[in-house]
């Protein structure tokens, strides 16, 4: 089975296309940190810097917060990977710590479009 000519237009389409949805993704300005621990859900802004205590279900840990990225501190898991995994600013980055039971994610909110009346489902 040979590719046609117009095979190859559709192959190089989708690649190109592929290739800017990664490029348009990773240019994502993400505006918030989204922390889930068992207890209550913390939403921060990453504009300001910041350091936070957070409690987990084996007890404290440090969130820090610098120049729009986030990094867990400090933590006493025993492993510590969450530590380990160091800063995150990029999108479908996060940081999880298991035996604590907390996740650190960021957010991107896309600003509204003020001149819709209404939107229908």
């Amino acid at each position: 089975m040979y590719l046609k000519i117009g095979d190859y237009v559709i192959i190089i389409f989708f690649l190109t296309a592929i290739v800017f949805s990664f490029q348009k993704v990773k240019k994502l300005s993400f505006d918030s940190v989204e922390i889930v621990t068992p207890y209550k859900k913390i939403v921060l802004p990453l504009g300001k810097n910041r350091i936070i205590k957070i409690k987990g279900k084996l007890g404290y840990m440090t969130v820090e917060i610098y120049n729009k990225m986030v990094r867990v501190k400090e933590s006493n898991c025993p492993n510590k990977i969450c530590v380990k995994t160091g800063w995150i600013s990029h999108n479908g980055e996060y940081i999880a710590c298991v035996p604590n039971g907390v996740l650190i994610k960021l957010i991107y909110r896309k600003k509204e479009n003020k001149n819709v009346d209404f939107i229908t489902k």
